[in-house]
């Protein structure tokens, strides 16, 4: 009797390494985040946001669109136009702020205690607008014949395709809901523009942005087992 105990005791535990290996499950996962924070370059507190993904595993690809204030600072003109290569004639740049739109790859490198903590990068690409006002001083010279001495503004908008590149964290806060916190770099390429009124043509340069945000998420998964 004993011997029949013994025997099927080893049977229990000697029989699972006999049988092929279960593979581990596969998420399929949804996730939808708004986020607020910072723009660190050009430097500016105000920035807002929202997007979404679809993911499977540790991959996901996101879609997001946020905007932001830039106040006297253009992407790729700085805060202002130098049309004549001096001091003389500048046209100061005010009200700026700009939108951007983007598909980036994310992937999760580090995860702790079953996803509650997960350290991640990501990559991608996507359009940048630059809205802004330029405001040009008024001289006898350039004004001419307008003897009022007015200065001319005028608002203009550049468009940008660029990459982007990300790093970041979640933290599960309970069940599908936790905060993301990121640190994201866009760059912007030059292109030419005419300012408005009484502007004269003048090329911007390459640039780039970069924001700091912390944001509320919020995912589905589904399992499939293989």
């Amino acid at each position: 009797m004993t011997f029949r105990r013994s025997l099927g005791i080893a049977l229990l535990v000697c029989l699972p390494s006999f049988l092929p290996a279960q593979k581990p499950s596969a998420k399929f996962t949804n996730e939808a985040v708004v986020f607020s924070g910072a723009v660190l370059k050009p430097g500016n507190p105000i920035t807002a946001g929202a997007g979404f993904g679809f993911g499977y595993g540790k991959n996901l690809v996101s879609f997001e669109v946020s905007g932001q204030q830039l106040n006297d600072y253009a992407l790729g003109v700085g805060e202002s136009f130098y049309p004549n290569l001096t001091d003389i004639g500048r046209f100061p740049v005010s009200r700026s702020h700009a939108t951007d739109a983007g598909v980036s790859y994310r992937r999760d490198l580090i995860s702790v205690h079953n996803d509650q903590f997960i350290l991640y990068g990501s990559a991608g690409a996507g359009y940048v607008q630059n809205q802004f006002t330029v405001t040009q001083p008024c001289n006898i010279l350039s004004c001419f014949p307008d003897v009022t001495l007015r200065s001319t503004t005028g608002t203009q908008k550049t468009w940008s395709f660029g990459p982007s590149a990300a790093a970041g964290v979640r933290i599960r806060l309970w069940r599908a809901v936790g905060i993301r916190g990121e640190v994201k770099y866009w760059q912007t390429n030059g292109g030419m523009i005419n300012p408005g009124g009484r502007g004269y043509p003048n090329s911007t340069r390459d640039d780039s942005m970069v924001r700091a945000t912390i944001g509320l998420y919020v995912h589905s998964k589904n399992v499939l087992k293989n």
